[in-house]
């Protein structure tokens, strides 16, 4: 069975056919041997029974001849015959004679059964006086003519003769028509026995290829079968002799246990796919991507879902085609995405673009497009790509960019007031070492100042009449003390400024005192105005600090006029409770590349300057919580600012 089973199914197929094959053959054989024996004897006997007949014919043909001949010996004139014919008529006679004993020795030599034998036996007499009657017959006639009851008695021997063969031929027609009688009934049951016997082996064929079939073809395809219709839903173990057989059910069970080994490998890839794709989905919802493509045969388009969402279109609906998906950008956009798509279709480009895009609803929002060219033939055929929202992403570079913007702006305004701290730290310490200079060189410069004053004084009491150089002199001497002692007052006062004495100060008649102490040109080439709104304006500050600070703006501001002018002082509002103390020249200017330079020590544009002056305006104007502004403009004149915080005593 194992031999059985590992044959090819073609070969188990054949087997019942080979087996009916064979046994119809072993029966065709064995009936065509027995037939042919049977047929072999039969022909046999019908040869030698139709030997028989034809011998007894020539027996019967020579009787006929002989019977001629003596029917010419009776003839009245024989005796004139000639006698060559005569000698050959007789001679031929005795021929006959001879033929008719040699055919008749046959026939009693045959092989016969008792009614063959007897009519053999029957002929025996009447040959023999047939043929003796013969010869006499010849032998008288030949000497005076035969005479007619001698002739009347050897037909009568003819007649008997004649009739015993005519029996004897009937007897072997008989036996020949017994014997193919006989031959038609032996073929008759050998073809009666050989189609029995065929269809016994063909159900026995049949039968057997059922059970082959079954056992070794279609059973185990049934397993198998059910093997499979098990496999999507559960893991049906294959029998491990199915696995080992080498026809065509093993090699198929071996496929098989491929295939479910395959489909659950398949099953697991498709479900790691189907959550791959979930993912994807998901992650194309988040991210807001979706996929579109356009058939330029038939100028239709397909879209994901995610793109019908972006683009606010019903799901059911038909996407736009290429032209027509066009209107959904604005005129410069649909510029840039139609030349993309032109060297996409003539020159196989890929693009990715971001553009600007409206809804069905109209809404705007950004998007990202990346497209594909796909070639057929040379020739495109379709376009595909991915479509992103990127709105959100776009508005947040936006706000990036105005915030990158705000940053830098803050950075530089962070930088230029770090700087001006730095400046102003810088400035600091230098007054700092200036003052330490200054208060050093203004003590060591008093004692002799203060000597060359006392000398003339004194001199000024010890001549009465002093010479007119000599009172030249004299003055020039203490107008130099008293500018030196200026100057070094001014250093110390710079060197020793001392901590500020913070009280309400009455703005309005601050101002009025500034103007009394003001020294203006003898010529009146310099006016004075006073321009405040605010009567009970207050501030808090020290008022001998701010008192100074305001002597020496409008000095400097006097001084800038050489040619005259007009110098205003006023007062303002600023934001955020300050108020602003403007001294106001319309001189000669500062140059834009001295304003930032003015407030620091030792900076100056007069020739006898020593650029202190709004070194020590400058620190004090801080001292009291302020801070002072310069703008001003060569040849028109200067603004000086002073700022400080307001204090309300009444209503403005």
């Amino acid at each position: 069975m194992n031999i059985l089973r590992n044959l090819s199914i073609a070969f188990k197929v054949l087997i019942p056919l080979a087996i009916l094959i064979l046994a119809l053959s072993i029966i065709i054989v064995i009936s065509f041997a027995g037939f042919s024996s049977q047929s072999g004897s039969l022909k046999e006997a019908n040869d030698i029974a139709l030997n028989k007949i034809s011998q007894i014919q020539d027996l019967h043909i020579l009787l006929y001849k002989l019977e001629s001949d003596m029917l010419r010996v009776s003839l009245q004139g024989y005796a004139d015959f000639p006698i060559v014919e005569k000698a050959e008529i007789e001679s031929r006679i005795e021929r006959t004679i001879t033929k008719l004993d040699t055919i008749y020795g046959y026939m009693e030599g045959w092989e016969t059964d008792g009614e063959e034998r007897t009519l053999i036996q029957s002929l025996q007499n009447p040959i023999a006086v047939y043929v003796e009657r013969a010869a006499l017959a010849t032998a008288r006639r030949a000497e005076s003519g035969l005479e007619a009851e001698v002739y009347r008695q050897d037909a009568a021997a003819f007649d008997t003769l004649n009739a015993g063969i005519v029996r004897l031929v009937s007897y072997e027609k008989d036996v020949v028509s017994g014997l193919r009688d006989a031959a038609l009934e032996s073929a008759s049951k050998v073809k009666t026995a050989v189609l029995a016997t065929a269809v016994f082996l063909a159900v026995l064929s049949s039968s057997m290829a059922i059970f082959i079939s079954n056992r070794v073809i279609s059973g185990p395809i049934r397993k198998m079968t059910g093997v499979m219709t098990g496999l999507p839903f559960a893991d049906v173990p294959i029998a491990p002799g199915d696995l080992e057989r080498s026809d065509e059910v093993g090699e198929i069970a071996r496929a098989l246990e491929t295939f479910k080994r395959n489909a659950f490998e398949k099953q697991i890839a498709e479900e790691e796919l189907n959550k791959r794709e979930r993912l994807l989905a998901e992650a194309g919802a988040m991210a807001r991507f979706g996929g579109w493509e356009h058939d330029l045969r038939t100028g239709k388009a397909v879209w994901t879902q995610i793109l019908y969402d972006i683009i606010e279109i019903p799901l059911g609906d038909d996407p736009p085609g290429v032209e027509e998906h066009l209107n959904y950008y604005p005129p410069e956009d649909q510029e840039i995405l139609s030349r993309a798509y032109k060297r996409a279709i003539d020159e196989g480009e890929s693009f990715d673009l971001e553009l600007r895009v409206f809804t069905r609803t109209r809404k705007r929002k950004w998007c990202r497009v990346q497209g594909e060219a796909l070639f057929e033939d040379g020739k495109c055929v379709k376009l595909y790509g991915v479509f992103q929202d990127i709105t959100r992403r776009k508005e947040a570079e936006i706000a990036l960019q105005y915030y990158s913007q705000q940053l830098e702006q803050l950075v530089e305004s962070r930088t230029a007031q770090l700087k001006q701290a730095q400046d102003l730290l810088l400035r600091k310490e230098k007054l700092a070492v200036l003052g330490e200079l200054a208060g050093g060189v203004g003590h060591e410069l008093r004692n002799p100042l203060g000597a060359i004053k006392n000398g003339c004084y004194f001199l000024n009491l010890a001549l009465e009449n002093p010479a007119p150089q000599v009172r030249e002199a004299i003055d020039i001497l203490n107008n130099e003390v008293e500018n030196a002692e200026r100057i070094i007052s001014g250093l110390l006062d710079f060197a020793r400024t001392r901590a500020s004495a913070l009280r309400r100060v009455n703005l309005s008649e601050l101002l009025l005192k500034t103007v009394d102490r003001i020294e203006l040109p003898a010529d009146g080439s310099v006016s004075v105005a006073i321009d405040n709104k605010y009567e009970d304006l207050a501030v808090f500050a020290d008022t001998d600090q701010l008192s100074q600070v305001l002597d020496n703006l409008c000095t400097n501001a006097v001084q800038a006029m050489p040619d005259g002018g007009r110098l205003t002082l006023s007062i303002s509002l600023q934001p955020e409770d300050w108020i602003s103390i403007d001294i106001t020249d319309t001189g000669e200017g500062i140059s834009e590349d001295n304003v930032e330079k003015i407030f620091e020590p030792l900076f100056t544009t007069k020739a006898k300057g020593i650029g202190l002056g709004l070194a020590v305006v400058s620190a004090l104007v801080e001292k009291n919580g302020g801070k002072i502004e310069v703008r001003s403009k060569e040849r028109v004149g200067t603004t000086f600012s002073v700022l400080l915080r307001s204090h309300w005593s009444g209503k403005d």
